[in-house]
């Protein structure tokens, strides 16, 4: 009895176990035919392309051998090449860019843009891109009589006019990967500048071109990703501008924040405490000048830059342990035959030298104090250069108000 109680289990586990693969064999075969089926429409309805872009209604419900005598109708002439839903970077295929090739509008066969897309990395960071216009006097802008002091409000021109010319919006209709060939080929710039940059307008018909890959933490209503060169073309953000513009220049240049950005002061040779309370966070250094920074006034606190070299041009100011630290004063000497020479640091080493120049006040250096001229004597009461060396021309002695003030520095003297 026991016997025939196990082989019948047995019977019915092997049972259950062929019900199951009979139904994993049907399963099987009904995806099969529905691969097979989506692959015969697609062969059909592309003409045997198998490319999503050729698909056509039209060739799906076409029948015979396509042997018809009727010429051929050239479509590239009179129809309008529509996006394809892989080019379009708001799409949940956004990462198949370019998986087909495109026919573009200029009949110049087809194009894979995807083979562009290599060259690109792409994030959320924003581009930087100023906006600012160019304001004039009202009374001006409209000629009335008097100009500006007929109506002094200050108004955009007609038309506007760009102070800045960061980007350029062309048109993309195929999308992000044709933007990216637009870019990377140079076919359009930015006012004269390379294209470094690109990003899809909110309605992926049109994209923008940058020149710059400066970050920003304003996207300007934009949404879509940024995509950056990996390989930069001429001066490719605005920071290595700026750079560019003051490195062959007299001055140093400093800003109140880092990447060179907000309030700028410039310095010539001589010592200073920094005119901003929060210091001195990016520095742009001219070839010939050195440069040491100071995390306190009167030269005093970390030291910024080697005893020998000083500092190098920082968009971000960094102590020795690599930290961001801010500048408040700073002592500027100049390169000769491979050497530094800084200032004496006292008043007591300035007086015996007789050449260097000791100015710890909040002054900042002007054009006119880049090549002052030989001075001529002023009016009684005022306080004038009487030493025309070169050191002197870290020092403003017109700003001292007072005979003691102006005769504590040694190239100033009151009359």
């Amino acid at each position: 009895m026991t016997l025939t109680t196990i082989v019948f289990l047995n019977s019915v586990k092997n049972l259950l176990s062929n019900d199951k693969m009979a139904e994993l064999l049907i399963l099987f075969l009904i995806l099969l035919c529905i691969v097979l089926i989506v692959s015969g429409i697609m062969y059909k309805c592309t003409d045997g392309t198998m490319n999503a872009s050729d698909f056509s209604f039209k060739g799906c419900f076409s029948f015979g051998d396509g042997s018809d005598d009727k010429p051929q109708e050239d479509k590239s002439a009179t129809e309008e090449v529509t996006a394809s839903p892989l080019l379009s970077d708001s799409s949940s295929m956004g990462n198949l860019i370019g998986s087909g090739s495109i026919d573009n509008e200029d009949d110049e066969g087809e194009v894979d843009y995807s083979s562009y897309m290599d060259y690109y990395k792409s994030s959320t960071t924003p581009v930087r891109a100023r906006e600012e216009i160019l304001q004039v006097c009202r009374g001006i802008r409209d000629n009335k009589s008097g100009g500006c002091g007929a109506d002094p409000v200050m108004v955009d021109t007609d038309p506007p006019i760009k102070i800045h010319i960061d980007y350029l919006d062309v048109d993309a209709k195929n999308g992000v990967g044709e933007c990216a060939k637009i870019c990377y080929d140079q076919d359009e710039t930015i006012d004269g500048k390379a294209c470094n940059a690109f990003q899809m307008n909110n309605d992926n018909k049109k994209c923008r071109l940058f020149w710059s890959q400066s970050e920003s933490v304003d996207n300007g209503g934009r949404t879509n990703k940024v995509y950056r060169l990996k390989t930069t073309r001429g001066s490719a953000d605005h920071e290595s501008e700026l750079e560019s513009k003051y490195y062959n220049g007299s001055n140093v240049i400093t800003f109140s924040s880092t990447g060179y950005k907000d309030t700028k002061y410039e310095f010539y040779l001589g010592q200073y405490n920094v005119p901003h309370e929060q210091g001195v966070n990016s520095i742009i250094i001219p070839e010939d000048k050195c440069v040491l920074g100071f995390s306190d006034k009167d030269l005093g606190g970390k030291r910024l830059g080697s005893s020998y070299f000083g500092m190098d041009t920082s968009r971000t100011t960094l102590d020795g342990s690599g930290n961001p630290t801010p500048i408040k004063s700073v002592d500027i000497g100049s390169w000769e035959d491979g050497i530094c020479t800084w200032y004496p640091r006292d008043a007591t080493a300035a007086e015996e030298d007789g050449t260097a120049t000791i100015d710890m006040t909040t002054s900042t250096a002007d054009t006119a104090d880049q090549a002052p001229a030989a001075d001529s004597t002023p009016a009684t009461g005022s306080c004038r250069k009487t030493n025309t060396n070169i050191t002197c021309r870290g020092t403003r002695c017109s700003e001292k108000t007072d005979a003691a003030s102006c005769n504590s520095h040694n190239c100033c003297t009151w009359s």
